[in-house]
């Protein structure tokens, strides 16, 4: 049997990985060239699954950074009870109160760690019919790439409507490997053999998630953000640790920017952006979102103004990713694994 050599990554402070790019800028270092966004590396790297199974694919497609991370969820986009968000921070634990008569035939309730508001889900509607991928019938293929060099997870759909229109779909997220407390994510679409004066595209915030049934969350307010970009802010039913996300969204043609004002939509515990365009056959679409999230376990005063705040500094989707691959590079560099 062929030996196998581990040698562990170098622990790293996500303090230190927050701020290196900022000091290796401001000490006169140049970043390294834009890269050009690419959803997977080599196909040495590639887990790659072609069977639709929704439980399935979002354990396998699950990522973090150390301090956050969670399932890719597809809840939005199906309505099947299989898809089951589930996003956690380190440290980030909630337990109820003791039970009457605790023994050792009541114990009291083992501390969980709190399932925090999902904000990877997304809805698509063509101007004619709305994507329900757990419908085979619409569901003409389905690929998930999990890139294990760089920590992405992406999502490849052709959906074919009643009417036999054909849409190209590629979902792809992250969770900030530079920056513990971003995440992005990246929705390309493009109509095959359709146009549509009314496509549109949905991503929100939702609060309603529970850990295995049980809700240990609940809001404090939602709202738009001054400047662009939707907050929610909940906390934990018992120990009250409060969590802060905020978002924003930009949308993009071939590359190239499409000013459109989002509408912002309020629900019963979840908020959503929603962006609706003319879309050309053949044309291809892309909306990105960019998402931090602060708490009260991170040692800060107020989540909800650090959230908003490192919202407002990070830049671009392709900055994000640029960052987050520059940070696994010099991970690879301090460990590897040898078989």
């Amino acid at each position: 049997m062929a030996a196998i050599e581990v040698r562990p990554l170098r622990p790293v402070d996500p303090r230190l990985l927050a701020t290196a790019p900022a000091f290796l800028e401001q000490n006169g270092h140049e970043r390294s060239r834009r890269r050009e966004f690419q959803p997977s590396t080599s196909s040495e790297w590639l887990y790659p699954i072609e069977n639709y199974a929704p439980k399935r694919i979002e354990v396998l497609g699950s990522f973090g950074n150390g301090r956050m991370g969670g399932r890719f969820s597809l809840l939005g986009l199906g309505s099947s009870e299989d898809h089951r968000p589930s996003t956690y921070i380190a440290d980030l634990f909630e337990q109820a109160p003791p039970l009457p008569n605790e023994g050792i035939e009541n114990p009291s309730v083992v501390p969980q760690r709190v399932n925090i508001p999902n904000f990877l889900g997304m809805r698509i509607h063509n101007g004619y019919e709305e994507l329900d991928i757990d419908d085979a019938a619409q569901r003409a293929s389905f690929a998930a790439d999990i890139d294990m060099r760089l920590g992405i997870t992406t999502y490849t759909v052709l959906w074919r409507d009643s009417a036999n229109r054909e849409t190209q779909i590629q979902l792809t997220g992250f969770f900030s490997m530079d920056n513990p407390y971003l995440a992005a994510l990246r929705c390309t679409i493009t109509p095959k053999n359709y146009s549509s004066e009314k496509l549109k595209l949905t991503t929100e915030i939702d609060g309603r998630v529970t850990n295995n049934g049980n809700k240990y969350l609940e809001e404090e307010a939602k709202g738009e953000i001054e400047g662009g970009g939707i907050f929610y802010d909940t906390h934990t039913t018992y120990k009250e640790h409060k969590i802060s996300l905020a978002s924003n969204v930009k949308l993009s043609m071939n590359g190239r920017n499409v000013a459109i004002e989002p509408a912002v939509e309020e629900e019963d515990e979840r908020i959503s952006q929603s962006v609706r365009f003319e879309a050309q056959a053949g044309k291809t679409y892309t909306l990105d979102k960019v998402l931090s999230v602060y708490s009260s376990q991170d040692g800060v005063d107020d989540p909800h103004r650090e959230a908003q705040e490192a919202l407002a500094r990070v830049g671009n989707f392709e900055e994000v990713y640029d960052r987050h691959v520059d940070a696994w590079e010099r991970e690879w560099e301090e460990g590897d694994v040898k078989i």
